[in-house]
Order: structure tokens, then C-alpha cells, then sequence
């Protein structure tokens, strides 16, 4: 053991112990925080027969951090879905919780959420408002106490009438962090 001691003289051991500091330091909690968020994304779906194959997506909502483990988000998106030369415009609401398995710079997380899908149908033009489910799986970056880079794929499900239908997105978001005391 004394030989180890030896190979690393006081300084070095100072200097590692103040670099291990730092990088600690440099962990963020959500607990006790809300954001602002805005996400910019793709939805892809599948055998759909009301609801188009895909597009680009929008969307903006917030969360609430409820632990340093959990976090509650809601969201409100909109995105204009393509087939055959055809634009079908389709909202979005959602609601999701989040488990997060490290609260460092860099946090992957997964969770659970339900959404509700609002568009007119493509086969008679009547207006739908479908439930569906989701599977979230993501990371976020932690710029600084303030600010979230994140990215969340969600492997969905929405329910018409008689069959399931794939939901799938994938989405870029910018959080704007703030204390809620």
C-alpha cells in the first residue's frame, strides 16, 4: 500500500481529488424543477387506414420534475402527415412519465405515456380523436442548470376502430429549466 502512496506524491492526489470535484459538481438534478419545452421531430405510422404514413412534427409542452428520478411531461404537437400527394393535418396531445437512470451531464431515461390523436379521416373525412399509448426511451443533455438538450424516440400505438395501429416518432427538444422554489 505504501508503494502506491509513493507513486502518487500529495499534489497529484490533490490534483485528482479537485478534478473529481469538479466533475461531480457538474451533476444537475430535476427534482424540484419545471421547463418549457419545444421539440422538432418526425412521426412514421403504419397500417393505418384514417391516418397518413408520416411527416415532420412540431410540438411544445412542459414537465415537472417530481424526484430526482421521476419526471411528469405534457405535450401538444401538430404535424402535417403525407400519403399519396395528400396532406392530412393531425394534432397531438400527450402526457408521459419518465424514470430517469442517471442525473449527470448526460441522462438516459424511459418511460410510459398516453396520447390522444385529433385529425379528419382520410376515408370520409370525419373528424377523429383516437387514444393511443407509447413507449419513450431518450437522453438528455444537460447544457447547464437552465437549459436541456434532448432526444426522444417513442414506439407507439394508437387504437382505431377494430385494429391497432404503429405510431412511431422520434423528436429533438430544447427545455428551458426553472426552479420551482
Amino acid at each position: 500500500m505504501a508503494r502506491h502512496c509513493k507513486a502518487f506524491p500529495n499534489g497529484s492526489r490533490l490534483l485528482l481529488a479537485l478534478w473529481l470535484c469538479g466533475w461531480s459538481a457538474s451533476a444537475r438534478a430535476y427534482e424540484d424543477q419545471a421547463s418549457l419545452d419545444v421539440g422538432l421531430g418526425g412521426v412514421v405510422t403504419a397500417g393505418a387506414a384514417s391516418l397518413a404514413k408520416g411527416g415532420p412534427e412540431l410540438s411544445a409542452g412542459g414537465a415537472l420534475g417530481l424526484s430526482d428520478l421521476f419526471v411528469l411531461r405534457a405535450q401538444g404537437g401538430y404535424a402535417p402527415l403525407f400519403r399519396a400527394g395528400h396532406v392530412q393535418q393531425v394534432g397531438r396531445v400527450r402526457l408521459e412519465a419518465a424514470y430517469l437512470l442517471d442525473v449527470l451531464r448526460v441522462v438516459p431515461f424511459f418511460g410510459l405515456g398516453a396520447n390522444l390523436w385529433l385529425y379528419r379521416s382520410r376515408v370520409n373525412d370525419d373528424f377523429q380523436a383516437r387514444p393511443g399509448g407509447h413507449v419513450l426511451v431518450g437522453l438528455d443533455y444537460l447544457w447547464s442548470r437552465s437549459w436541456t438538450l434532448g432526444l426522444d424516440v417513442r414506439i407507439g400505438l394508437v387504437f382505431e376502430p377494430g385494429k391497432v395501429v404503429s405510431a412511431n416518432e422520434a423528436q429533438l427538444r430544447l427545455s428551458r429549466m426553472f426552479d420551482l422554489f
